[in-house]
């Protein structure tokens, strides 16, 4: 009698085991829906924002570009010059963005003078600075990268033998951007931005959609044991 109880509790424990693994997987698997749901919101993968081949010089007060593929979130350019950050016109040339600024020289983003930076812009997303591109570069110049939340520079340094920076390390992330023609201890730098490529920033929901899943295949293990 013992034996055949201990069976049919046994048979009970197990039913109700597999009553509450079928209960929770639902649970996590609403979790996990609704958190890579958040996540395909986002729009996924790295995007490169080409400024060369603009057409005659000309300046603007600001600039709207689209990546190059894939099709990414719009990004405004803007420019300034200054501790003040007193708004200038974006100078455009076929090699890249430049400031029109009070000083120096109108086809360069320079910091002869008063620092001109350039201004890069997203709506309602904040993203990953990865790098830039850069024209009319000479051996010394230089450009500071700040970001729009406030605080010190987070790069200010030589611009790369191959007229690049990579940003990837410094977790510059934001929706806004200012890259600014830093001093040079030869002189002053000068130069034109040429393109500028960033990469989305996981979404907390998508990193609990994420968990939600791996918890599935741990009770689903547990269970099957």
């Amino acid at each position: 009698y013992d034996e055949h109880l201990s069976k049919r509790t046994c048979t009970f424990c197990r039913f109700q085991e597999l009553t509450m693994w079928k209960q929770t997987t639902v649970a996590l698997m609403s979790t996990a829906a609704i958190g890579v749901g958040f996540a395909g919101s986002a729009e996924a993968g790295t995007f490169t924002y080409d400024f060369t081949g603009q057409g005659n010089p000309s300046d603007q007060d600001s600039l709207l570009f689209k990546s190059t593929e894939p099709s990414g979130p719009e990004l405004t350019v803007m420019a300034s010059e200054g501790g003040g950050m007193s708004p200038r016109p974006v100078r455009i040339t076929n090699s890249g963005l430049a400031v029109n600024g009070t000083a120096g020289l109108i086809r360069q983003v320079d910091s002869t003078g008063a620092s001109e930076a350039l201004q890069l812009i997203f709506e309602d997303i904040r993203l990953r600075f990865v790098s830039a591109t850069f024209s009319k570069v000479d051996d010394n110049d230089r450009v500071q990268l700040n970001l729009g939340t406030g605080g010190g520079a987070i790069f200010d340094g030589l611009i790369g033998d191959d007229d690049a920076v990579d940003f990837a390390d410094l977790s510059a992330v934001d929706s806004t951007f200012f890259l600014t023609a830093s001093k040079s201890s030869n002189g002053d730098s000068k130069w034109r931005l040429a393109s500028a490529t960033f990469a989305t920033v996981p979404e907390p929901a998508s990193l609990l959609g994420l968990a939600a899943i791996g918890a599935i295949a741990a009770l689903k293990k547990k269970a099957s044991a």
